[in-house]
């Protein structure tokens, strides 16, 4: 196999990949939004404490 024959064949396995897992969390999507229900508040709450930016580490 040719070298743009390989990478075309990684390119369409990739593609494949990407969209099965586009497709597995779609299925998730909707049992995580029905489980955040009604605690947006809190969830926003750990995120902004999770994602808040720390003293620099050098």
């Amino acid at each position: 196999m040719t070298r743009p024959a390989g990478h075309t064949v990684w390119d369409v396995v990739d593609t494949l990949v990407t969209g099965v897992a586009f497709g597995l969390i779609g299925l998730e999507l909707h049992n995580a939004l029905n489980t955040a229900s009604g605690r947006w508040g809190e969830l926003l709450g750990w995120w902004a404490v999770r994602t808040r930016p720390g003293p620099a580490r050098w």
